[in-house]
C-alpha cells in the first residue's frame, strides 16, 4: 500500500492562499482505519488557518530562492488622480492615455497656472519610497517632475518615453506626500502623462498595488502561511516562528543618522539585495591609511544578563574579508571569507558567555553572518570591519590598520538585533522604529 493510502493528514506547501494551508487529507473522503483499509469513517476538512497579528513584519525565502516581505501602498485611489482622495491638487486630469503596460490607463495632467500640483496627506515616520510612472508630452519633455516625499524634494528629467521615477526620505508627522511639475515653471495647457503612483516603507521601489478606497497590500500579509525554501529555491517547508524583536530602527537604510561610521562610508540602494531589488548599502574604506578602523556600527544599550542573536547580510565588492562582531572595546564575533562563504575564525572575550559564531548561504553570494553571546554590560554593537588579509592580525576590540581607497569595499543589508533570542529568526524588516513580528499560530 502507497504511503498516501495509510496517511490520515496529508499537506502539500504548494496549497496554500491567505489565511489557510490546505490539506489533501482528509478531504471528505473515507479515512483508512487500523487495517489500512478505506472501511472508516467520513471526515472533513482539516485545513489549517494561520494568524501572527496585525502587522506585515514576517518574511520568508520564496520559491525563487529571494527574501519576500508584505508590501503595502499606503495611497488610496493610486491610479485614479482625479479623486478626492487627491487633495491638494491643480490642474485638469484625464483617463485614456496610453500606459507602459499596453493599455490605455494612464492619466494627461494639464497645467492651469505655473504651479501644478498633486498630493495625498499622509501621516507617517520612518523610511518611504515614493513612485510614479511619467513621460512628458510636446514642450514639457526636458523638463523637470518634482517628487516630494516630505521635506525632501527630487527632480527627475522628463522624457518622451515612460519611466518609473521613485525617491526615498524620512518621514515624520503630518506631510503632503506628491508631485508637481518642476523647473521650467509651467504654463498654462502643458501637459505631462502620469500612471500608477505607490508610496510604501522602503528606500525602493517594489512591483506595483493598485488601491481604491482602501490601500493595497501584498506578498506576506498578517495570515499567509510561510512556506520557506532554500537559497536554489527547493525544499519548501512551512515556518513556524514564536514571536520575535528586531531592535534595530533601521534595518536597511545605513546611510541614516541610524548608524556610525568610522573611517567608512555608507550609500544605500548600490546593489541588488537577498530581496532581488536594488536595495543593498554599500560600505567602503576611506581613503589613506587608517590605524583604527572602526567600521560601520549601531550603538543600543543591552541588557545585563540577555542572550542576543545579531546578523546581518554580506556581499563581497572589491573587499572579500571581513569581521562581524558584537560590542566595542570588548567584542565577540567572527571572521568572515564572503567570496568562499566560510568562517576563518572567532573572537572570543571574557565579558560574553554562550557564545556561537555562524555563516548562511543566501544565494547570488550573499550570505548572514550570525554571532550570539550573552552580554553582562551595555555596549556598542560594531560590525562588517574589513580585513586586509585572511591572514592579518585582528584584535579584540576591531581596531587595525588597513589602507582604503575611497571606493573599494563590499555589501549590507537587513542588520537585525533580536534580545532574548539563543538562535536567529526569519528577517524582521524596520523602517524606523523596533518591529516585533507576532508567533504564527
Amino acid at each position: 500500500m502507497a504511503l498516501i493510502d495509510k496517511a490520515s493528514l496529508l499537506m502539500v506547501p504548494s496549497t496554500y492562499e491567505d489565511g489557510t494551508l490546505y490539506n489533501v487529507l482528509p478531504s471528505g473522503n473515507k479515512a483508512p482505519d487500523e487495517t489500512g483499509n478505506h472501511n472508516g469513517y467520513d471526515q472533513t476538512r482539516a485545513d489549517f488557518t494561520f494568524s501572527r497579528g496585525s502587522n506585515l513584519a514576517a518574511t520568508r525565502v520564496n520559491s525563487d530562492g529571494l527574501i519576500e516581505k508584505g508590501r503595502e501602498n499606503l495611497y488610496t485611489q493610486s491610479n485614479n488622480f482625479s479623486h478626492s482622495d487627491w487633495t491638494p491638487k491643480a490642474g485638469t486630469f484625464a483617463q485614456g492615455v496610453a500606459d507602459p503596460d499596453g493599455g490605455n490607463n494612464a492619466w494627461s495632467w494639464t497645467a492651469t497656472n505655473t504651479d501644478p500640483y498633486l498630493y495625498q496627506n499622509k501621516n507617517l515616520s520612518g523610511v518611504h519610497c515614493l513612485s510614479i510612472w511619467v513621460k512628458g508630452s510636446g514642450n514639457t519633455i526636458g523638463h523637470n517632475l518634482e517628487i516630494r516625499v516630505g521635506a525632501s524634494i527630487n527632480y527627475v528629467e522628463l522624457t518622451s518615453e515612460w519611466q518609473r521615477a521613485e525617491a526615498f526620505a524620512v518621514l515624520s508627522g503630518s506631510v503632503n506626500i506628491g508631485f508637481e511639475f518642476g523647473n521650467p515653471a509651467a504654463t498654462a495647457g502643458d501637459v505631462i502623462h502620469i500612471y500608477q503612483a505607490q508610496l510604501e516603507r522602503g528606500t525602493i521601489a517594489t512591483d506595483y498595488m493598485d488601491s481604491g478606497s482602501t490601500t493595497a497590500q501584498a506578498g506576506i500579509l498578517e495570515d499567509m502561511p510561510r512556506i520557506n525554501y532554500d537559497a536554489n529555491g527547493e525544499n519548501g517547508a512551512l515556518l513556524l516562528e514564536p514571536s520575535r524583536t528586531n531592535a534595530v530602527s533601521n534595518s536597511e537604510h545605513h546611510s541614516g543618522t541610524t548608524y556610525g561610521n568610522n573611517n567608512v562610508t555608507t550609500t544605500d540602494n548600490e546593489a541588488t539585495s537577498p530581496e532581488g531589488l536594488q536595495n543593498a548599502a554599500k560600505i567602503v574604506l576611506d581613503n589613506g591609511t587608517n590605524t583604527s578602523n572602526g567600521g560601520h556600527y549601531l550603538s543600543f544599550s543591552s541588557t545585563a544578563g540577555t542572550t542576543y542573536t545579531i546578523s546581518v547580510f554580506a556581499k563581497a565588492g572589491e573587499y572579500r574579508y571581513f569581521t562581524f562582531t558584537y560590542g566595542s572595546s570588548s567584542a565577540g564575533g567572527g571572521h568572515f571569507d564572503l567570496q568562499e562563504g566560510t568562517l576563518l575564525g572567532t573572537i572570543t572575550n571574557s565579558a560574553y558567555s554562550n557564545q556561537a559564531v555562524s555563516i548562511e548561504d543566501y544565494g547570488n553570494g550573499w550570505y548572514r553572518l550570525i554571532v550570539t553571546l550573552t552580554d553582562a554590560n551595555s555596549v556598542s554593537a560594531r560590525f562588517l570591519s574589513m580585513k586586509p588579509s585572511p591572514s592579518a592580525s585582528v584584535p579584540n576590540n576591531n581596531n587595525y590598520s588597513s589602507t582604503g581607497d575611497g571606493t573599494s569595499g563590499a555589501y549590507i543589508y537587513g542588520f537585525q538585533v533580536e534580545p532574548s533570542a539563543s538562535y536567529p529568526s526569519s528577517y524582521v524588516p524596520t523602517y524606523g522604529s523596533a518591529v516585533t513580528r507576532s508567533a504564527d499560530s
